[in-house]
């Protein structure tokens, strides 16, 4: 059985995102613009269903951005760190990204 990147420390599944990022842009541009878009298509299908997405870590790590703060300007810290179930960016990252950099 297949171990389950959710159950994976912090500092492990963070790892994990910021290793794909580094990947990424040591791709060609024609991977790098696929895996971007579709690191895109995943953010905005979280956005619909969690309308407090900008509250989580790996989020904001994956896709690129700074945490909003209320009112404007940004902020260090957030008060979440990655989507429970079948949203964890992990395991996107490990089931989509990386066997779409392998192809």
């Amino acid at each position: 059985m297949a171990r389950d990147p959710r159950r994976l420390r912090r500092s492990i599944r963070e790892k994990i995102v910021r290793d794909v990022r580094r990947k990424m842009a040591e791709q060609t541009d024609d991977v790098f613009d696929m895996l971007d878009e579709r690191i895109t298509e995943w953010a905005e299908e979280i956005e619909k269903r969690n309308s407090h997405c900008r509250r989580y870590r790996l989020f904001h790590l994956l896709i690129g951005s700074t945490p909003d703060k209320p009112g404007g300007g940004t902020v260090e810290s957030i008060d979440c760190f990655d989507f429970p179930g079948e949203d964890s960016v992990v395991l996107f990252v490990e089931r989509i990204l990386l066997p779409m950099m392998q192809s």
